[in-house]
Parts: structure tokens; sequence; C-alpha cells
């Protein structure tokens, strides 16, 4: 599998969840557990020689999102609002530059926010 095919399927996954999924914490769950098994899957795939500095920087990046959302779902679980809101803006700031080192890639599939809206 390639690294845009996971990503896209991911998506997928996560845009078919109900949109009442990012507000539960067992949806957030299943949202962070889905990133981390897409992030293994691209990381599976070598990318050419002349592009593998810029993969590790994109996948490091990626790496360090989804720690923070692992992070923000503790945070939730705990009820600590102000560690959640430090965290959101965190993590917003990681999903900024993780899209636009997708983008630098050419892979602007890997740079979709997807969010659920399913039924």
């Amino acid at each position: 599998m390639n690294r845009r095919r996971a990503v896209a399927l991911s998506n997928a996954k996560i845009t078919a969840l109900p949109a009442s999924t990012a507000n539960i914490v067992s949806g957030l769950t299943t949202l962070v557990a889905d990133a981390r098994s897409t992030l293994a899957q691209v990381k599976s795939v070598a990318p050419p020689s002349s592009l593998s500095g810029a993969v590790k920087t994109w996948l490091g990046v990626v790496g360090q999102s989804s720690v923070n959302a692992g992070k923000i779902v503790s945070a939730v679980t705990a009820g600590d609002k102000s560690q959640v809101q430090s965290l959101a803006s965190q993590g917003s700031a990681l999903n900024s530059q993780a899209n636009a080192e997708a983008k630098a890639l050419g892979l602007p599939s890997c740079a979709v926010n997807a969010d659920p809206s399913g039924g």
C-alpha cells in the first residue's frame, strides 16, 4: 500500500464516523488509534532516497501530532480543561506543520483534515 492510499483510507474511515464521535472519549480514542495505525502503515513504505530526509521530517511531525492527540484524550478523561486547551493549541500548530510538509512533498491528500461527519 502506498502513502496516499493509506491516508485516503484513514480519512474515509474518519469521515464515515458519526459527527458526534469527536465529542466523546471513546470516539477520540478511536480516532487516535486509527491515526497511529495509519502512521505505522505510512512509515512502512520506503520513500525514494531523494526524499528520505523530507519524509522523515514530515513523519516526525505526524508522530508528534499523534502523541499530542493521545495526551488530549488523557486530559479530556481527567477533565483538565486548561490542559485540553493547551494541547489542542499545540496540536493545531503540529497539524498545520504536518500539512505544509505533506504538501511540500507533493502529497496533498495527506494534508486533508478529515472530520467525522457520517451518520
